[in-house]
């Protein structure tokens, strides 16, 4: 995992943390304001803790035929890798917001250097 990676140093401090696992999915924001990560206003985040059990669906929101009519296709959502073991599924206009965020943690980690 790259250590200047947000969901690498998400994923890490869950796994050694659990209260701030749990703070993660009950209160995204408010964990990763501790990280000094900060949501652009209207963004909102949810977290899940994968379960090895679990086989997880994210069904994209259907295209408005008034907004888009040449667009005859459901799946409007752009496919964005980042490593090995993330795929985010996500409108383009919330890149630029996760890239934000990526860069408040990178920030916020060599403030810290890696220090919680």
């Amino acid at each position: 995992m790259a250590a200047d990676d947000i969901e690498s140093g998400l994923t890490a401090r869950a796994w050694r943390d659990p209260e701030f696992a749990s703070l993660l999915t009950r209160e995204p924001a408010a964990a990763l304001a501790m990280i000094g990560v900060e949501l652009p206003k209207g963004v909102r985040v949810e977290v899940r803790i994968q379960d090895p059990n679990t086989l997880y669906y994210l069904i994209p929101p259907a295209v408005d035929p008034a907004c888009a009519p040449e667009l005859d296709v459901v799946n409007q959502m752009d496919l964005w890798r980042s490593g090995d073991i993330f795929c985010w599924v996500i409108p383009e206009s919330l890149k630029f917001a996760l890239l934000d965020m990526r860069l408040q943690y990178r920030r916020w980690q060599s403030q810290h250097n890696g220090n919680e």
